[in-house]
């Protein structure tokens, strides 16, 4: 019996099964040939783990000709949310806001705007805007994706968690506070329930201290300030000690992308500690290639 594509081909995108993302529209026909996307997502995930982010370019850039080149639209998509993810990392704007502009086209053009799927992508194109300085126009593709992930998704869904949070970066960019701290507390409660899910609510905690020092500037609420900034950082600090948390690759980005904010807010110590935690793991993460 021949492999069908979708038993070995995957979108990288969280939920999906690969059958209905591929082949919406299919009825008995055969699909073209697509590009092996669980695969491509496998090596990209050994050179994000060695943050070896220019060797993960180059491969995006090969399949993404490939992909177009076989006319695999639904790959492409795929490649373009990698692209969106790999320009925040690397802090590539013009890389980022062409991802966001192209993942967004293909995704009105297949069709497929009220699939869980795509909108993870477009999640995921709203949280590139808003890293590039663009939160006014992140904001209502955020509220699509909101509305989506109401209708198709039990509210504990990790998801969930990662949609309020960048929105509520939005809105702290936006002034909207209350909001924003309602949304990071959400975030936070649904990833502490979830196994291995500390280091993501710890990043919610750093980002309430952003928050927080935007509410509270000014001389006359220093004290309060202060002591709202250390009570986050502390329970982020304990979240990313949980013991029982996979000192993965994806923690030793969380501990990379936490450990500045520490620094800034006066922490050297743990600020010292979690670059070491990242050096340490993607240090043996090379050693393995």
């Amino acid at each position: 019996m021949p492999i069908d594509p979708s038993d070995y081909k995957e979108p990288s995108c969280p939920l999906s099964g690969g059958e209905d993302f591929y082949y919406p529209d299919r009825a008995g026909s055969k699909p073209q040939e697509n590009i092996p996307i669980q695969n491509i997502i496998a090596k990209l995930d050994e050179s994000l783990n060695r943050e070896d982010y220019d060797e993960a370019d180059r491969m995006l850039r090969y399949w993404l000709e490939d992909a177009r080149a076989m006319g695999d639209r639904h790959g492409e998509l795929s490649i373009l949310n990698e692209f969106l993810g790999l320009s925040r990392k690397r802090n590539d704007r013009e890389q980022g806001l062409s991802a966001v502009k192209e993942s967004l086209a293909l995704i009105r053009e297949l069709g497929i705007e009220d699939q869980v799927n795509a909108a993870t992508i477009r999640l995921n194109a709203a949280t590139t805007l808003k890293c590039f300085g663009k939160p006014e126009e992140a904001l209502p593709v955020y509220e699509e994706v909101l509305s989506l992930y109401n209708k198709k998704l039990p509210e504990d869904d990790a998801l969930f968690a990662g949609l309020l949070n960048n929105m509520a970066l939005t809105l702290t960019d936006l002034n909207r506070f209350d909001e924003a701290l309602d949304y990071f507390r959400k975030a936070a409660g649904i990833m502490k329930k979830k196994p291995d899910g500390s280091p993501d609510a710890a990043i919610s905690y750093c980002n309430m201290a952003e928050l927080y020092e935007k509410k509270y500037s000014g001389d006359s609420f220093a004290e309060l300030r202060e002591n709202l900034i250390r009570e986050v950082c502390d329970k982020a600090w304990d979240l990313l000690n949980d013991p029982s948390v996979s000192h993965n690759g994806y923690y030793a980005f969380v501990c990379r992308k936490c450990a500045p904010g520490f620094g800034y807010y006066g922490f050297f110590t743990r600020r010292k500690e979690l670059d070491r935690r990242a050096d340490e793991i993607y240090g043996k993460n090379r050693e393995k290639q």
